[in-house]
């Protein structure tokens, strides 16, 4: 069974092999994914690669001369080759790198203390770690790639446009977020939109409008409209109906775009995934793009996935004070808000109202910095010595 010291040292060993290699100059563009399992693999044929390989997105991808890096099982190999062959022909060459199955074996120490998820997330953000490394060692920019994204037909078009046209991008970051939808519910509307040459082909507005029609539990929960402060939900993510877009805001976010300079000197972040430790990944900032930039993407999930609980002021701030690290850099990227583009809505919010509700509740959260912190010191202790007392 694989403990965190286990994923360290895998880690270690792999970055001391890239360093063995020659560092390269030549421009690239990595789209990292780790996958495992039949059930993400399915995910990943079925979702995100077909959206890939839409006629703007095959092109972009070229132009930033794209390659697919998938980290994975050795026993995967075989099934995630044959999905992602028609990637190669479209011109975007696949690697693969392999994760030993005994780091991810579950502890039984983790299942008894209900922390399957966190080995499984700590796994995954070894695994990104280390691709970024490798990009930024081959002179490649970055982005992170999972395989229940859905992007719009025209996003890595626009990504490839942006590198080009926009100051500072190319050198900088683009970051955004994105939410989640029922699988369960949405799939026939997606296959309604797949083509011949097996491209899934969704315009912005109307992945978001998808999205918005069927949101997954998780999502819905922590629908801040009409919420009081005393009926927060225990969640870290803050989401609002606009009058033509969802209003996602949080202490996260997908690096879209990393340059090659910030692949390079980028920190290990491990075990941590990198969608939670952008300020650190992109301390100059990023890029935000914004509806009429034409990019989409969303997350499907199935009903497996819970849906937070309500709570209250208390708990809001513990969670999102936690994600945060108590780091008070985190707050520009929780000022930003990713608006994704939905039909018209004339009972959404208007931009006003919510960004005076955004504001009180960054307020809230951080004149509840200290108390949440000895609220996280005092469970650290109490848990510290149950685990001393345990046989």
């Amino acid at each position: 069974m694989a403990s965190a010291s286990d994923l360290d040292a895998w880690l270690t060993r792999e970055l001391a092999k890239i360093r063995t290699t020659t560092p390269s100059s030549q421009p690239g563009f990595v789209l990292g994914v780790v996958v495992w399992g039949a059930g993400y693999i399915d995910r990943l044929a079925r979702i995100c690669l077909p959206t890939l390989m839409t006629p703007a997105n095959a092109a972009g991808l070229r132009a930033l001369n794209s390659r697919l890096l998938v980290y994975t099982r050795a026993e995967d190999f075989v099934r995630i080759w044959r999905e992602v062959a028609p990637l190669e022909q479209l011109g975007i060459p696949v690697q693969f790198g392999y994760i030993p199955n005994e780091l991810l074996d579950i502890p039984k120490a983790a299942i008894r203390a209900g922390d399957k998820k966190q080995h499984i997330y700590a796994a995954l953000g070894t695994a990104q770690s280390l691709m970024v490394q490798q990009a930024g060692w081959s002179g490649s920019g970055f982005h992170m790639l999972m395989p229940d994204h859905c992007y719009s037909e025209r996003f890595f078009g626009v990504v490839a446009d942006m590198i080009e046209k926009r100051d500072g991008v190319a050198q900088g970051a683009i970051a955004m977020g994105a939410v989640s939808a029922s699988i369960e519910t949405a799939g026939a509307e997606l296959d309604a939109c797949r083509h011949a040459d097996g491209s899934l082909r969704i315009g912005a507005r109307q992945l978001g409008d998808l999205a918005w029609r069927h949101l997954h539990q998780q999502t819905k929960a922590v629908l801040l409209d009409g919420h009081a402060l005393d009926t927060l939900p225990r969640s870290n993510v803050m989401l609002w109906r606009g009058k033509d877009a969802l209003h996602l805001a949080g202490p996260f976010g997908n690096p879209v775009w990393m340059s090659p300079q910030l692949c390079r000197f980028a920190p290990i972040v491990a075990p941590t995934t990198l969608d939670a430790e952008l300020p650190a990944l992109m301390p100059g900032g990023f890029l935000l793009p914004r509806p009429e930039d034409d990019m989409v993407c969303v997350e499907f999930s199935d009903e497996e996935k819970g849906a937070p609980s309500t709570g209250g002021r208390t708990d809001f701030v513990q969670m999102n004070q936690m994600q945060m690290n108590f780091n008070e850099a985190y707050l520009p990227l929780m000022r930003a808000r990713t608006l994704i583009p939905t039909e018209d809505c004339f009972d959404g919010l208007d931009e006003e109202t919510i960004d005076r509700h955004q504001a009180a509740l960054l307020e809230l959260i951080q004149e509840g910095r200290v108390a949440a912190m000895e609220r996280f010191m005092h469970y650290m202790l109490t848990a510290n010595r149950q685990l001393r007392r345990s046989p």
